[in-house]
């Protein structure tokens, strides 16, 4: 299959010849009906139309095969697989309605009986996937009582590790909230030193800045104490700082006058919208 999408991505006549049958060999049992209305179609067509056609969806066949069976083609785990491990795989389903089916029953018992233990829930699963009282019922009544002497025998035992592997999870459910807790108090507390000295740098120099014409006397203060344009951009940006973190406005870095443009954009008044005549 992965070849003669390979092929056809490339030229896709064979697919319009007509002695073509199966698409993909003998092997494969894939008899596709809709070719030979294709083929009809072409007697008063253009051929280039359907060729193009065909050519892409070889195209994007060829892209969903090899990302889904990737481990089946050339330097895969399974491209060269034994004859006996091909046999037996032959009649493995093709659909994982097996596994739907456990996790649908799995979610009907969760939702009936609540309460129960994870030993409980997998017996009663077991009993009834692997069909154990069919089994046992075709036995002798000797041969019945041997059985459940010896499932008693290993019964504490069993349940014991269902017991463990179930405060396994509960230990580690608790063991992730506690430290989602605990990042998030980090997160806080960091939060808090951070507006704290953003708050402490802002008050030295004066600020913050409440209105527009603040930022024009915040320059005109640092020009005269002689601050140097390394100081009075850090100055600058820290008052971008206050406004992004403190007040919680998006706000930017950049050039000196772009982040004086913006603290004024900023701190400018808002007028509210005129309303409308009532008619």
């Amino acid at each position: 299959m992965h070849s003669c999408f390979l092929k056809w991505s490339e030229d896709p006549s064979d697919i319009l010849n007509p002695s073509l049958e199966s698409l993909f060999g003998e092997e494969v049992k894939f008899h596709c009906t809709e070719i030979s209305s294709v083929r009809k179609f072409l007697v008063n067509h253009n051929v280039n139309i359907i060729s193009n056609v065909l050519k892409t969806l070889s195209s994007e066949a060829l892209v969903v095969t090899e990302r889904q069976l990737s481990d089946f083609l050339k330097d895969g785990d399974f491209h060269n697989v034994s004859e006996n491990v091909r046999q037996q795989l032959k009649h493995c389903p093709l659909t994982n309605l097996i596994g739907e089916s456990a996790f649908g029953d799995f979610d009907y018992d969760c939702s009936t009986r609540r309460n129960s233990s994870l030993h409980n829930r997998s017996a009663i699963h077991c009993l009834k996937r692997n069909k154990t009282m069919s089994y046992i019922e075709k036995k002798t009544p000797s041969q019945q009582k041997n059985i459940f002497i010896l499932a008693r025998s290993k019964a504490f035992s069993l349940r014991q590790q269902s017991t463990d592997a179930e405060k396994n999870v509960v230990n580690a459910t608790r063991e992730k909230f506690i430290k989602n807790q605990q990042e998030k108090l980090e997160k806080e507390i960091n939060d808090i030193d951070r507006r704290s000295s953003i708050s402490e740098a802002v008050v030295k120099h004066g600020g913050p800045c409440l209105r527009s014409e603040d930022v024009n006397e915040l320059e005109e203060k640092l020009i005269e104490e002689g601050r140097s344009v390394k100081q009075t951009v850090e100055i600058f940006k820290n008052e971008i700082r206050y406004q992004k973190h403190i007040n919680g406005r998006r706000m930017k870095f950049g050039t000196l006058e772009f982040m004086k443009k913006a603290l004024k954009d900023c701190l400018a008044p808002r007028s509210l919208p005129a309303k409308r005549p009532r008619h």
